[in-house]
């Protein structure tokens, strides 16, 4: 059977789990990224200098995907003069 209910709020606090999982995410991978471009470069390692450019565009992907959630999360606006 199914269950629908209401609430006069909006699920904020789902939104906000999730936006700390993607900020999180975003830490990670940066960490990551940082290490991977510092051992690359003190091992002379072509192949983690390239890794870390891999995963340096896995977290500009996480990075437009949280602004857009922010974004996306505005209310809308109803510009009264151009009705």
């Amino acid at each position: 059977m199914k269950h629908s209910h209401h609430h006069d709020h909006e699920h904020s606090h789902e939104n906000t789990a999730l936006n700390l999982k993607l900020l999180l995410s975003i830490i990670l991978n940066l960490t990551i990224t940082i290490a991977e471009i510092i051992g690359g470069l003190v091992s002379n390692s072509l192949s983690l200098l390239s890794d870390s450019v891999h995963n340096l565009s896995d977290t500009a992907s996480i990075i437009l995907t949280y602004i857009s959630m922010k974004i996306g999360q505005k209310k809308k606006r109803i510009n009264i003069l151009s009705v």
